[in-house]
């Protein structure tokens, strides 16, 4: 399909980084707050268009050399 698409990548800044590794819950809270905002985005810049936005987000827990962080809970 020819479909117009954006690829966004986020980052956490390193400083927070510990409050998620701490209660990772939020990542998935985070995950949904950044679908919403995109969402609120594209529907305010594109108000005359009838789309639907489609959000996937994937969270990637490994680190810069790509070594699985363990998580013991």
């Amino acid at each position: 399909m020819n479909v117009p698409h954006r690829h966004t990548v986020l980052t956490v800044p390193k400083e927070l980084r510990k409050y998620f590794f701490e209660d990772r819950s939020w990542l998935n809270e985070l995950s949904k707050e950044v679908a919403r905002v995109i969402q609120y985005y594209y529907r305010r810049k594109n108000k005359s268009k009838l789309y639907e936005v489609g959000i996937i987000t994937v969270i990637h827990t490994s680190g810069r050399d790509l070594k699985l962080i363990r998580i013991f809970m």
